[in-house]
């Protein structure tokens, strides 16, 4: 049972206690604190079951259920990223066929790839070769480890 619903069977109480909204309200939030529903929830549920409710659960939604992010599909992402980390969401969401909004859910949320590299990021030949030059003169064991950890070499 969710704190919603633990909630909700606390208003039924209520309601055939014969409590009003107001101390219902107050009781909720002695009892659950932060969890608590806001206000106009719990007036809108007390009134509810004082009019006759019975069930505890949401009212079914209408509406079709989201079938564009399927196993398949975040597959599909998944092989298309692997094999080319420089797509972005948009050819991304082209290339699969969903939309934007869901390729960057299926990226964020079942690939875990969370960030994104920056435009300006971009590797210049000529400056790592004057920093190489620099620090090869140097020696400084910080600097040299740097390069070594970074990128796997060093000046020397």
């Amino acid at each position: 049972m969710s704190a919603e619903q633990e909630q909700r069977v606390f208003i039924k109480f209520c309601v055939k206690q014969g409590r009003n909204g107001a101390e219902t309200f107050e009781m909720l939030r002695t009892a659950f604190g932060e969890q608590c529903l806001s206000r106009g929830r719990i007036f809108e549920w007390h009134r509810r079951f004082k009019e006759g409710r019975d069930s505890v659960d949401d009212n079914p939604r209408s509406g079709r259920p989201t079938t564009s992010k399927t196993d398949d599909c975040v597959a599909r992402v998944r092989e298309l990223i692997l094999a080319n980390r420089r797509l972005t969401i948009r050819e991304l969401s082209v290339e699969v066929g969903v939309s934007y909004g869901t390729c960057q859910a299926i990226l964020a949320q079942d690939l875990n790839m969370r960030q994104c590299t920056s435009t300006h990021s971009t590797f210049h030949p000529g400056i790592f070769l004057q920093v190489m030059a620099f620090l090869s003169f140097s020696n400084h064991p910080t600097a040299l480890t740097w390069l070594r950890v970074t990128f796997g070499c060093s000046p020397n």
